[in-house]
């Protein structure tokens, strides 16, 4: 049976902490030879660490993290209504992004498929 987390985050400040948990959470699984499903979900101002058009900045995470995080098999998730609200489209983020219609029905969903909830 496969280790199975969603990660909610719904502050760009908030993008250092996750990246690092991330990490060490793909890095403590794989030392365990266990298998694992990671899922973030994006919500509110934290869309910005991945949208193309946004610069790196202090808080935000690198593409180059986000990518190598994609290739560990973590799923990135962008709520439909935050995505509205900033009056964003598919195109405006990185694409490997998932959109889902609705961020916090997405970690209820993920609950009740077994997922734990962590919050950086």
């Amino acid at each position: 049976m496969a280790i199975k987390g969603v990660f909610d985050i719904n502050q760009e400040e908030r993008w250092t902490i996750l990246s690092k948990n991330l990490k060490n959470v793909v890095k403590g699984i794989k030392e365990l030879s266990e298998e694992y499903q990671l899922e973030v979900v994006i919500m509110g101002t934290a869309v910005n660490g991945v949208r193309k058009d946004f610069k790196e900045a202090e808080g935000l995470v690198t593409l180059d993290e986000l990518k190598e995080l994609v290739e560990e098999g973590v799923v990135f998730a962008v709520c439909n209504n935050t995505m509205k609200k900033f009056d964003l489209k598919k195109e405006d983020l990185y694409d490997f992004i998932k959109i889902v219609p609705a961020g916090v029905i997405e970690l209820m969903l993920k609950q009740q498929e077994g997922y734990s909830y962590i919050k950086p």
